[in-house]
């Protein structure tokens, strides 16, 4: 099911009828962070099996049209995979499409060695479509068998930006020395220092630096994460 203005409308209700979005996802049985992304545009649409487990009839009170079964705008299923071939954006905007590759082939990047475009596209699997300024330079990720998130399933897709900074409260990608698997945090600059919190994962810790240092001591490479297509079943 896409994500639409009134669907948005009549989950701000019933925010506000729960009291707040965490008590809301756990009436759900959800993540927070997955009502977050409704919210913010960065996931487009809401897996069917998420809709007809409990958030349908958790919403219908405030929709004055409730959707029932997923249109041919929504996501196909593919083995258990939610697979966007060209959805209609949040808005009715067109998405665009971005070469795909998984975390697996991901662990082979080396950026001292070829540009992040060359490699996405020599792995690309195909294209995933998301809704973002066209001017941007990014690839899709797929969540695979071999990284944990408890937050990110595997199936789920997230767009990441190269060629920029992130930003402070952002949600990265990020290649440190100490593991061989690049890993999800959010980037807090502090008052004299940078900081990566582990985002989902219980592998990874605290990565921490000076602001008068190089952040290259300790990690490879590091990309803003813009949006994210989740996949509700592992």
């Amino acid at each position: 099911m896409k994500i639409t203005p009134e669907f948005l409308s009549a989950l701000e209700l019933a925010i506000n009828d729960s009291g707040s979005i965490y008590k809301l996802a756990k009436e759900l049985g959800i993540s927070h962070s997955t009502i977050f992304f409704w919210r913010t545009g960065r996931t487009i649409n809401i897996h069917h099996k998420t809709w007809a487990g409990g958030l349908r009839k958790k919403l219908k009170p405030y929709l004055s049209n409730p959707p029932g079964a997923p249109s041919q705008d929504e996501p196909e299923e593919e083995n258990g995979m939610n697979l966007v071939k060209e959805p209609r954006a949040l808005y009715g905007e067109r998405p665009r499409a971005y070469p795909l590759v998984t975390f697996r082939k991901l662990a082979y990047f080396d950026p001292n060695v070829r540009s992040t475009s060359s490699f996405v596209q020599a792995y690309s699997l195909g294209s995933f479509y998301f809704v973002s300024d066209s001017g941007i330079t990014a690839f899709a990720l797929r969540m695979d068998e071999s990284v944990s998130n408890e937050i990110f399933k595997e199936g789920s897709t997230l767009l990441v930006e190269c060629g920029r900074p992130p930003f402070d409260g952002e949600l990265v990608l990020v290649k440190s020395k100490e593991l061989p698997q690049a890993q999800l945090y959010t980037f807090k600059h502090e008052e004299d220092s940078y900081c990566l919190v582990p985002f989902g994962s219980k592998e990874a810790t605290v990565l921490r630096w000076e602001l008068t240092a190089s952040s290259s001591t300790i990690l490879d490479w590091i990309y803003p994460v813009l949006e994210a297509n989740i996949h509700f079943c592992k």
